[in-house]
């Protein structure tokens, strides 16, 4: 399947296409490269991208440790909370920006035209 990359955090993803799965990512350590796997069960260009910009937020909040394991729900499917405060969305807006536009499914239009 084909692969390309993903800008997370000034950091190289591997953007890659399985026929099997859903979406996931996956860090191989806390400076290097990592994945982002999506499906291609996914028939919608829509629903590939709502996968995509799923899964950069996710992997966007965790390698800035805004993510954290919330041990009240099932240790068999980890339920994560998100935690940050306005001055930290202000600068997660502009790293989920630069993901997207890197991983090539989207584009800045100016529509105030």
């Amino acid at each position: 399947m084909p692969s390309k990359n993903i800008r997370i955090c000034s950091r190289s993803f591997r953007l890659k296409f399985d026929k099997n799965g859903g979406a996931s990512f996956q860090t191989y350590s806390d400076k290097g490269r990592g994945e982002i796997v999506i499906g291609l069960k996914y028939p919608d260009l829509e629903e590939v991208a709502e996968k995509i910009v799923h899964e950069a937020v996710e992997a966007i909040l965790a390698t800035d440790d805004k993510r954290s394991y919330n041990y009240t729900g099932s240790h068999e499917e980890p339920n994560y909370l998100f935690h940050f405060d306005h001055d930290y969305l202000c600068s997660f807006t502009y790293k989920l920006v630069d993901a997207l536009v890197s991983s090539g499914f989207f584009k800045i239009v100016d529509g105030r035209k």
